[in-house]
């Protein structure tokens, strides 16, 4: 009898631990993982997954860090979860104070420093993180560097702004430095721009009318395959909203929009809580915030076009049902009142930015030997000639106070703007929602994730217990039968 119990007692160790070994091994195949701290520190970006996973070619990371060095752990661990969600990526560690001869090679002065590479291209990285990383990612990958434009000439907002945050977008242009992007100006009255030059031409609320020639020369480089970022300034009424109209579908209502119940202290603002079916918005659920907004709507047909632009223009942001234009502008601006009026004002939802993009135009290249030359965008032609093919694309916002300095980094703005940049330059995997920072804090538990933490391990273990009393009974009642 004694020498069964021992066999069952060894039996069941041996059950136990051909449990254990399955569980290690499923688990060492799937590599599940649940990260439960409350910023989801441990868990990558939409936007650096979306890059991760774009990448095409090899990029290798070599982290210059002291071999006891605080950060390396953390830079280990960020690593491996980039090498998780792609095979074109890898890296090492160097010690700088073991092997000099190489960061002194490679340009590295102080530890903590990250080299990425891919083929001849390296950046370096001080002190990265997961944002600085991405943003090296994109530079390094990049086949060529975006060129940007800002127009100016017309009270519009100022890239290189200094003091005033509230005309000053100067954090949108370092936004686009960091991501590799050449940045300058461009005053559409003295010099002629074309897609070759400029990849996108941002016009950020002008205060004044652009002239006929500045018009003309806006439309060339458009119909040429160009890009443009058009934010209208909501207070102004300019005559690039006709432009917009013609050229894009898209026509201003006279008036700003306004909402008495979401913000009531602050009518003027008005909230982004919808967003239509396109690249830009997919998978966006953050507000967004536009400070003092003009409204959009489609333009009619035109009857003497087969197709008209507005066939090609789509709603980006649109308001609550809660907001509406006002029309009365002179109560609005001098005496402070708000109040809907059926007869005049327009009930919400309201269309606050809108895109288009039109067809793809051909544009004749230089003479090539061969024909065989052609990659994706670019068809030879009978004659020896590579045709490019460049699609024009848009994006029009009712309001420019929303990229300033001042407001930029409220809400969801900031994450709008990249999103609608990195579509206009057709890098759609780029597109995402930034996670905020939570700020430092004790590690509080949701209620079912303590109650699991806690009582699981118990609840195991005590109905472990129960069954194997229940079973030593029951046996043990059978033997006395």
């Amino acid at each position: 009898m004694r020498s069964k119990r021992i066999f069952q007692t060894m039996l069941a160790g041996l059950f136990g631990l051909a449990l254990l070994v399955g569980l290690n091994v499923v688990a060492a195949k799937f590599d599940w993982r649940v990260d439960l701290t409350i910023d989801q520190r441990n868990t990558l970006t939409p936007e650096a997954v979306n890059t991760l996973q774009a990448l095409d070619s090899p990029v290798r990371a070599i982290g210059f860090y002291m071999d006891q060095e605080p950060g390396r752990e953390g830079m280990l661990e960020l690593f491996e979860m980039f090498v998780r969600e792609t095979d074109n990526f890898s890296y090492e560690f160097v010690d700088p104070d073991a092997n000099p001869m190489l960061a002194r090679e490679m340009g590295v002065t102080l530890s903590s420093t990250v080299i990425l590479a891919n083929g001849d291209k390296t950046e370096l990285v001080q002190f990265p993180d997961e944002e600085t990383l991405i943003n090296a990612l994109v530079k390094v990958t990049d086949s060529r560097v975006a060129r940007f434009a800002f127009s100016t000439g017309h009270g519009e907002l100022d890239p290189d702004g200094v003091g005033d945050e509230g005309r000053s977008c100067s954090m949108l242009q370092s936004l686009f430095l960091d991501q590799g992007v050449e940045v300058s100006t461009v005053i559409l009255a003295r010099e002629e721009i074309s897609p070759d030059q400029i990849d996108a031409l941002l016009i950020l609320g002008p205060e004044t009318d652009f002239l006929d020639s500045e018009l003309d020369r806006l439309t060339e480089y458009f119909q040429a395959g160009g890009r443009v970022f058009l934010a209208l300034a909501g207070e102004e009424s300019q005559n690039l909203e006709a432009w917009a109209a013609e050229h894009l579908g898209l026509v201003r209502h006279p008036g700003l929009v306004v909402n008495k119940e979401e913000i009531p202290d602050y009518p003027m603002v008005s909230l982004g809580v919808q967003y239509g079916a396109h690249a830009v918005t997919e998978g966006f659920v953050v507000l967004t915030l536009f400070p003092t907004c003009a409204a959009l709507d489609f333009a009619e047909p035109d009857p003497g076009r087969d197709r008209s632009p507005v066939d090609n223009a789509l709603p980006l942001v649109l308001s609550s049902r809660f907001a509406w234009v006002e029309t009365n502008m002179e109560v609005l601006i001098q005496e402070g009142l708000v109040a809907f009026d059926p007869a005049s004002d327009i009930q919400g939802p309201l269309m606050l930015a809108g895109a288009y993009e039109g067809e793809p135009v051909v544009i004749g290249a230089e003479e090539v030997q061969g024909e065989s030359n052609s990659t994706e965008g670019v068809a030879g032609d009978a004659d020896g000639f590579v045709n490019e093919e460049r699609t024009p694309r848009a994006v029009v916002f009712g309001d420019q106070d929303f990229l300033a300095d001042q407001w930029i980094t409220t809400q969801g703005n900031i994450d709008m703007a990249r999103n609608s940049v990195n579509w206009l330059l057709e890098r759609e995997a780029r597109i995402s929602v930034t996670r905020d920072q939570a700020p430092p804090d004790f590690l509080l538990w949701p209620g079912w994730q303590l109650i699991a933490i806690v009582a699981l391990p118990f609840i195991v273990f005590i109905g472990f217990t129960l069954t194997m009393v229940i079973v030593t009974a029951l046996k043990s009642r059978r033997k006395r039968a």
